[in-house]
């Protein structure tokens, strides 16, 4: 699968990730459990950190990290 197929699709940190700190995200992708590296696209407006378990849109993908922002609740 390219990057631009894994873009727009919804994945769980599996390491938590800050504006300072890369983390870990988990997506399945043609049937497989993977893992990224990942990173926020923007930076953290209130500081606190994407935590493990939370969901989260890749937006795109640069240099093998996947650029994410967490997923809206009410998209759920």
């Amino acid at each position: 699968m390219s990057d631009r197929e894994i873009e727009g699709s919804i994945a769980r940190v599996s390491l938590p990730m800050s504006n300072q700190r890369r983390g870990r995200i988990v997506l399945t992708v043609a049937g497989a459990r993977t893992q990224m590296t990942a990173a926020p696209i923007d930076p953290l407006d209130d500081g606190k950190a994407i935590e493990a378990g939370a969901r989260v849109i890749i937006v795109r993908i640069e240099g093998g990290v996947a650029l994410v922002t967490r997923l809206d609740p009410e998209l759920e």
